[in-house]
């Protein structure tokens, strides 16, 4: 499902040849996430939506501040969702979304999660982790300006024997700059830039497939790094870029502006995938 700012909701279905304008209708949305609990997305004014299949359901919000980000477990009822001036909600299977104990008081721009449990960026540039029991910031790339968006890679460790699965971190965003954060002994992390795109490049959405990172910005911005090295692509457009969600026969779904939406996959080149007289802007897509 892909949702798209105060209009008709537009999907793809599972044996449909290309997506379509659905009649499900959604009020403005910024974010959209899916996990065990199912689909939600979020928006102005504390608006919290939840997919029943065939459209949205207005769920009970404890706040009427804006929120811009949603991360949902994949296998336990858990999530998270952010907004303006930090606040912070967190799924009770039970109770639904509540209040959640923030870390911080800027605005919550990407939520992420993986092995270790979820992980947030801030408008402040800072990145928090939630080890089960309290956030905790984490030292993020010295070098990096503007950070807009966080994704977290599961790492599966293979040597030595007493090494323990991990997440790693990607975050990006002004100048062109995507960074690779490993975790080290002692809390301490070891960041590394990947080069080639332009510096007036701003990424608003990554999104990790095996060794290679997507990135969708604005402007039409659109590449894919791997091993270091940023290589952009042509998107075909000039409208913002804002989401990525990767397919499960590989490659990702990246939508935007004007009813921008894309089907990129590794070594080939993107193809259009946009609803014909859809225009409104694309916010999320899982």
């Amino acid at each position: 499902v892909h949702i798209e700012s105060g209009d008709h909701v537009a999907w793809w279905t599972k044996d449909a040849p290309a997506p379509v304008e659905s009649e499900a209708w959604s009020t403005p949305v910024s974010a959209v996430a899916s996990g065990a609990a199912g689909l939600f997305a979020v928006g102005e004014g504390g608006t919290v939506l939840r997919w029943g299949g065939t459209s949205f359901t207005a769920q009970q919000s404890p706040t009427n501040r804006n929120l811009h980000a949603v991360w949902l477990d994949a296998t336990t009822p858990d999530g998270w969702i952010g907004g303006d001036d930090g606040v912070l909600l967190r799924r009770d299977a039970v109770l639904g979304w509540q209040t959640a104990g923030s870390p911080t008081t800027a605005r919550i721009l990407a939520l992420s999660g993986g092995v270790s449990g979820p992980w947030m960026l801030d408008a402040a540039g800072v990145i928090h982790h939630y080890n089960g029991k309290q956030w905790s910031s984490v030292p993020g790339p010295k070098d990096a300006k503007g950070l807009r968006t966080l994704a977290a890679q599961s790492v599966q460790a293979t040597a030595p024997a007493s090494a323990l699965n991990h997440d790693e971190l990607w975050v990006a965003g002004e100048g062109g700059g995507l960074y690779h954060g490993v975790p080290l002994a002692g809390g301490t992390w070891a960041w590394t830039q990947s080069l080639g795109a332009a510096k007036h490049t701003t990424w608003l959405a990554i999104q990790p497939e095996g060794k290679a990172v997507w990135l969708a910005g604005e402007a039409g911005a659109l590449a894919l790094a791997t091993a270091g090295t940023i290589t952009p692509l042509d998107s075909g457009t000039s409208q913002p870029l804002r989401a990525v969600h990767l397919k499960a026969d590989g490659g990702a779904f990246v939508v935007g502006g004007a009813g921008t939406w894309l089907e990129v996959k590794q070594g080939a080149a993107p193809i259009n995938r946009s609803i014909k007289g859809l225009e409104v802007d694309l916010h999320g897509v899982a």
